[in-house]
């Protein structure tokens, strides 16, 4: 029998355990297949917008129900997940009312991977008291996980599906100290779409050109061969193989 309220029996889902299922959720213990992302109901603007939008493609099966702990619930490789969405005015709120210490409290027996989440839009530091940052700091460094998660419905899912994916064993955990030390380059639409026009032309060199034309690809493609090799970036190389898709400057995009 599982120490946690939610636990797995074969391939589905169950909440709670014999007086605590009973209060909780009556007869209705059965939450799901495994596979399933599981939204608390209380979560209404989210769960409008599943229902107007139907993003299955995103995972196969949503599945909307009354959550005792958090907010999303998922199975991971490292087994159950079980988080708590917050907002900063939120945050200040439950912490100041006591209720997010219960949260807490609470999400550490539902799962054996309790996670706080941010909503990012949200994040303000201005006027948030010392007290509540120490006290999400100590619930990161020794009982559960904090992490940013999207306020917008059209990027939680996706997120959720690649967080699931994250949460397993492997050296893809190391990718953040990962790599050299070089500041990112900005990748916009109209450098990833220069990238893959043109054999030769890789990200940085994408990102110089979109950047000459000012993020305008009917520029960058209507430019010349002696405007594109004034950019540090572009050699002949890639002058040869811009000329299979522009094979001469008379050849230019209609306005």
């Amino acid at each position: 029998m599982s120490e946690y309220l939610y636990r797995l029996e074969g391939d589905e889902l169950y909440v709670g355990d014999g007086e605590e299922r009973e209060y909780y959720l009556g007869k209705h213990t059965h939450l799901g297949h495994k596979d399933s992302l599981f939204l608390d109901t209380r979560q209404t603007g989210l769960v409008r917008w599943v229902e107007l939008v139907k993003p299955e493609a995103w995972w196969p099966e949503l599945v909307t129900c009354q959550l005792p702990y958090g907010d999303y619930v998922f199975v991971s490789k490292y087994g159950i997940v079980a988080i708590e969405s917050k907002t900063i005015p939120d945050l200040m709120g439950s912490y100041e009312r006591r209720r997010l210490q219960r949260q807490l409290r609470h999400l550490l027996t539902a799962a054996p991977m309790a996670i706080l989440g941010i909503v990012v839009d949200s994040i303000t530091p201005d006027g948030v008291p010392m007290e509540i940052l120490l006290d999400v700091a100590k619930w990161d460094m020794s009982l559960g996980s904090t992490i940013l998660i999207p306020s917008n419905y059209g990027e939680l899912i996706p997120f959720l599906v690649q967080l699931r994916a994250t949460i397993a064993p492997g050296a893809h955990l190391l990718s953040p100290i990962a790599g050299t030390d070089a500041p990112r380059v900005h990748v916009t639409d109209c450098s990833t779409a220069l990238e893959r026009l043109f054999n030769g032309v890789g990200r940085k060199t994408a990102v110089a050109i979109a950047e000459r034309y000012g993020q305008d690809l009917r520029s960058a493609l209507n430019g010349t061969e002696e405007e594109w090799l004034e950019i540090p970036a572009v050699h002949k190389g890639i002058i040869k193989s811009r000329r299979k898709l522009i094979p001469c400057e008379e050849l230019q995009l209609q306005s």
